[in-house]
């Protein structure tokens, strides 16, 4: 990866995720005093290459495409070890269930996961899973490929 394409994710003050900034749009906006740094990591820059992990946890998520609050505490990892970054998403608590795997290299994202509702909370979750992705039973395959 190179250090150029390393990218930064721009949270409201809600916590939802508002777009994906560089990093050096990320050290103009936190030198300015316009940004709170809510998580952040190690990272050994050697070269053009990157080795880290970045872990942002999404708590008491909300949406309002949803009445459920909250629907739940997520984690994202992505792991870089020389390599092509890994993505892994994990559902920590809360009602919809989500997990899965990816991918990134330069600019393309590639992730592959299953969301679910817990059964008490099915009928209430419905409406956003059907938006979330391709039903396959009682689970919604979550796909992006950019």
């Amino acid at each position: 990866m190179n250090v150029d394409q390393t990218r930064t994710l721009l949270l409201s003050q809600s916590y939802e995720p508002i777009k994906i900034i560089s990093w050096q749009r990320a050290m103009t906006l936190l030198l300015l005093d316009k940004v709170e740094v809510v998580e952040e990591y190690d990272t050994e820059i050697r070269g053009t290459s990157l080795k880290g992990e970045v872990q942002v946890d999404w708590r008491d998520a909300q949406s309002a495409l949803s009445t459920v609050v909250p629907l739940g505490t997520y984690r994202l990892t992505v792991k870089v070890s020389g390599g092509i970054p890994a993505i892994d998403l994990r559902t920590l608590a809360g009602p919809l269930q989500m997990q899965g795997k990816g991918t990134v290299e330069g600019s393309r994202i590639r992730f592959n996961g299953i969301a679910t509702a817990e059964p008490s909370m099915l009928g209430a979750l419905n409406g956003l899973l059907g938006l979330l992705g391709m039903r396959s039973g009682d689970k919604v395959l979550l796909a992006i490929s950019t």
